[in-house]
């Protein structure tokens, strides 16, 4: 798996998985091409996220264009595409001090590798896969997240942060999941 070069040692980490319908390369093809129109619960909870940004440090939410696929807005929104394997995984990550109300993303990092070896304590890595396979007549999709929080005060920051957050970020992902599952089954 892809996301064991780039978060091999983790302290938090969330699965979801979905049985699909659908052949694996219809499925990963949905992954791809999944719009922000096709799970609104996301924008809904995006913007909930920015509140704190707002309230703090004046940052208004830009909502992204729900023309483009939500893999390239995430992208764009300060995840990097680590790798991919076609018709079988797409792995994303970001850097971070989540935690804070803006989320402080890192946005030096520009290339897998160099998020591979950040080390740099007070922040947080983030590693999130969409992975493939077919069991039987059917295809699973997982969708995984992993953090490392760098330094011990990290880890009590990002804690408290993820005890808040878990649910939301477990519905958006089971949402993505659903979403694509309905695209996948309706296109085959």
């Amino acid at each position: 798996m892809l996301l064991d070069q780039f978060v091999p040692n983790f302290q938090f980490r969330e699965v979801h998985s979905i049985l699909i319908n659908a052949s694996a390369s219809r499925v990963f093809a949905s992954v791809k091409s999944l719009r922000p129109a096709d799970v609104p619960v996301v924008g809904f909870l995006m913007a909930l996220r920015s509140v704190p940004a707002f309230l703090f440090e004046g940052k208004r939410y830009a909502p992204n264009r729900s023309d483009q696929p939500l893999i390239h807005q995430i992208a764009r929104s300060g995840f990097l595409i680590l790798g991919e394997e076609p018709d079988r995984e797409l792995a994303l990550g970001t850097i971070g001090q989540f935690w804070k109300p803006a989320g402080n993303l890192c946005r030096d990092i520009a290339t897998p590798n160099q998020f591979r070896d950040f080390q740099e304590r007070g922040w947080a890595k983030a590693g999130w896969i969409f992975f493939v396979e077919r069991t039987q007549n059917k295809t699973r999709l997982t969708t995984e997240t992993r953090i490392v929080a760098l330094g011990t005060g990290a880890k009590r920051k990002f804690g408290f942060y993820w005890l808040i957050i878990r649910s939301g970020s477990g519905l958006i992902r089971r949402a993505i999941l659903r979403a694509i599952k309905r695209k996948a089954e309706a296109e085959e």
